[in-house]
């Protein structure tokens, strides 16, 4: 999708739907991806000087990465014996959950790209429509599975979510706030059982999705109230560690919870955010 080249892009958005739909069927895909010695490439030319010095760099470790690389296989050998020693059905099952959610980033990013995309043309919207109704049916897969362990459930609960935000952009109101309702119950479960920063992100990323569309649905009190509480628990967490994704959705959080309050006429509320 990110190449340069309008040849090694996919023509259309049709083509990037095939694609991941090959793609979570286990076929194989029309995109290549650039390998690390293209990339590695592309890295020299456009900074010559730093491709010098990492060569003569990397000639100098040689000779101590030989002592590391035996030390590096011994201990490749005593992760395999003890892969081997995990229970068969375990194992299926956390490759299971891995699959689940590569598939998952697989649809948000690519299908969040082409949206964006689309958004911007002026008669792209047919066919956004279009690519946010097939990608419904991605979520399937995922949704039919039985929640089983906490990592299951965690898993489903970011497909509900991602299912709730593209039925709001729908405008299917009632279906969205049925699969954010869905992945809070999952997510609160979640914080309620290991309060992990993930945990914590993920159920105030769904509460603020949630007050948005409450909002957007004319049911103030509730909105209000997801809002705040999305809205504080990425606070905390910003506060904890000010990594990107965090301010970020902080930053959409505060924006989200100072229009509702605004759209009320609680003006210094909403300049207190």
């Amino acid at each position: 999708c990110l190449e340069k080249s309008p040849r090694s892009r996919y023509a259309t958005a049709a083509e990037l739907a095939d694609d991941l739909g090959r793609f979570l069927a286990g076929e194989p895909i029309e995109a290549r991806p650039v390998g690390p010695a293209g990339r590695a490439v592309k890295w020299a030319r456009r900074r010559p000087a730093a491709a010098l010095l990492a060569a003569v760099t990397a000639a100098a470790l040689v000779a101590g990465l030989a002592g590391l690389a035996g030390h590096l296989i011994q201990l490749g050998q005593k992760n395999h014996e003890l892969a081997d020693a995990l229970d068969a059905t375990d194992r299926l099952r956390r490759r299971n959950v891995d699959l689940l959610r590569a598939a998952l980033h697989v649809i948000e990013e690519h299908g969040d790209f082409a949206d964006e995309q689309l958004r911007s043309l002026p008669h792209g919207e047919p066919v956004r429509r279009q690519l946010l109704e097939r990608r419904l049916r991605f979520y399937d897969p995922i949704l039919a599975q039985e929640p089983g362990d906490a990592a299951m459930r965690h898993t489903q609960g970011l497909a509900y979510l991602a299912l709730g935000i593209i039925r709001q952009r729908l405008r299917r109101y009632a279906e969205a706030d049925e699969a954010y309702q869905k992945a809070l119950g999952r997510f609160e479960q979640d914080q309620a059982e290991d309060p992990t920063a993930a945990h914590r992100y993920d159920l105030a990323r769904a509460l603020v999705q949630a007050g948005t569309l409450r909002q957007a649905t004319g049911h103030g009190d509730d909105a209000e109230e997801a809002l705040r509480r999305g809205h504080r628990m990425l606070e905390e967490l910003a506060a904890e560690d000010p990594a990107p994704d965090y301010r970020r959705a902080l930053g959409v959080a505060g924006n989200n919870l100072a229009h509702f309050l605004a759209g009320r006429g609680r003006f210094e509320e909403a300049r207190d955010v």
